[in-house]
């Protein structure tokens, strides 16, 4: 960045490895720097939000909520929103979220895995098993269509059952 501080990118690949260090004073210096560059940019203010969850709620529902001002079908802010109206116990709300997502993309395994602990949570545990498997499903198939051309397919394959019977949920609900 020091030869072009306004590419945005930069700043964004700075503010996401910020984020996956819990550097989040760094993550929010950076993304303050993108939005300023990039006011138009859903995944900037996304990742502010992520920034300041945190420490600063306020300033993360404002920054969610502008990025889905943006674009209502950002999936990753779908997701974040979705998984504070589960925090909040607002589960219905949450379901029209993850409905969102399933519009745009019937087989994110992320959204299903929420269902799954949406349903959990209400204590509707064949519909749990359901959206676990379907959850599990989409990550397998999609772990098949991006596996490395060193990897055979039926090393994937192998892996993948492993991982499915061993599954941990993905996010603390």
């Amino acid at each position: 960045l020091q030869g072009n501080p306004t590419f945005v990118d930069g700043h964004l690949a700075i503010a996401e490895l910020a984020l996956a260090k819990a550097d989040y004073q760094e993550a929010v210096k950076s993304l303050e720097t993108a939005v300023e560059l990039r006011p138009k940019d859903p995944t900037a203010h996304w990742l502010l939000a992520r920034a300041w969850a945190p420490s600063e709620s306020g300033r993360a529902a404002t920054s969610l909520r502008r990025a889905l001002e943006l674009n209502p079908t950002h999936t990753e802010s779908l997701l974040l929103h979705a998984r504070n109206l589960i925090d909040g116990e607002h589960y219905d709300q949450a379901e029209s979220a993850l409905d969102q997502i399933f519009e745009v993309n019937p087989s994110h395994p992320l959204a299903w895995a929420l269902r799954a602990a949406i349903a959990h949570l209400q204590g509707d545990y064949r519909r749990e098993g359901q959206y676990r498997t379907q959850a599990l499903e989409t990550s397998v198939v999609r772990q098949l269509q991006t596996s490395s051309s060193s990897a055979s397919t039926s090393q994937s394959i192998s892996w993948q059952s492993r991982s499915a019977s061993s599954w941990v949920w993905p996010y603390a609900v």
